[in-house]
């Protein structure tokens, strides 16, 4: 089994003030980067629990962030949902490919997640 961790990519800012969402899986070693279709304001994400955080009016004034550009309350927990699919569709593909007794790399479980997402094509993310 690898981990999967997902990470803010503020070093790859947009000119929206968002930042994109990565996940990285790791198995064996081998490192995998997926972009997901996420990009978030930077106050809107919590890197400890690794999961996209609401933020209300008070807290976006006092960190001087346009609240109306932040996601809503039920936003932020589609985005959550979102971010456990795929950590879960990860675990399916892993649990497939030791039920076919084929021994796997983070390339061929990425690859699998990314043709899964291209077929069944979440919601589209506009934060």
């Amino acid at each position: 089994m690898g981990t999967v961790r997902f990470v803010h990519r503020l070093d790859k800012p947009l000119k929206n003030g968002t930042s994109p969402i990565d996940l990285i899986y790791q198995v064996s070693g081998q490192r995998k980067y997926y972009r997901t279709e996420l990009k978030l304001h930077p106050c809107s994400w919590d890197a400890n629990i690794q999961k996209a955080v609401y933020v209300d009016k008070k807290k976006a004034k006092a960190l001087s962030a346009d609240f109306y550009s932040l996601p809503a309350y039920n936003e932020v927990g589609d985005y959550n949902d979102y971010l456990h699919k795929l950590s879960s569709s990860i675990t399916d593909i892993e649990k497939r490919f030791k039920m076919d007794g084929i021994s796997y790399s983070s390339e061929m479980v990425i690859e699998k997640l990314k043709i899964g997402h291209k077929e069944r094509r979440p919601f589209q993310y506009t934060v």
